[in-house]
């Protein structure tokens, strides 16, 4: 089994079936001068993440849940590919005096399907989403945008849905996506 691993050093564990660490791979991409490294207390939330695995390709894809980074991991290779959008890093927001989780909502769901990379991706403002709930304002849950990546982290294709979403299901046989 492959886990998330939040221990602020490495990305991933890898378990046996019984639950036996076999070994924990790959560091956390967090820069060495991003605000979290004064905060480790907070790195679960700020890079708590959605995994997928491919066994036919042999790679995993992690998304984070906060900012935009689209991580690649070839597993026969044993190397890493890293893509940061426009949504950067998840960090620490500074309100005045308080810290907040995150600046803006990222993905919500990650599948590999055949040689793609299909996601769910928000964008949302979290500051402009903190305004709104503090005002009883209800906001949507999840993300309205398909980002289509290839092996590579090459963004193939977008799609903008009608509404939001948390998760999904790729049929690439059938040309649908639930």
């Amino acid at each position: 089994f492959i886990l998330l691993n939040y221990d602020g050093k490495n990305r991933i564990t890898m378990v046996d079936s019984i639950g036996n660490i076999i070994c924990k791979k790959y560091q956390m991409p967090i820069p060495e001068k991003a605000t979290i490294r004064k905060h480790p207390e907070y790195i679960s939330s700020l890079w708590d993440s959605e995994i997928a695995f491919s066994s036919a390709q042999n790679k995993i894809s992690i998304v984070t849940k906060l900012g935009e980074v689209l991580e690649i991991y070839d597993l026969e290779k044993d190397s890493l590919n890293i893509i940061v959008g426009r949504g950067n890093l998840p960090d620490l927001l500074k309100q005045g005096h308080s810290l907040s989780i995150g600046k803006m909502d990222g993905y919500f769901d990650v599948q590999i399907k055949g040689d793609l990379i299909y996601t769910i991706f928000s964008g949302a403002d979290r500051k402009e989403l903190s305004k709104q709930w503090a005002k009883g304002i209800n906001t949507p849950s999840g993300g309205n945008l398909i980002y289509v990546y290839d092996l590579k982290g090459n963004l193939v294709k977008k799609y903008k849905l009608d509404q939001y979403i948390n998760g999904f299901d790729v049929h690439n046989d059938e040309g649908i996506i639930y």
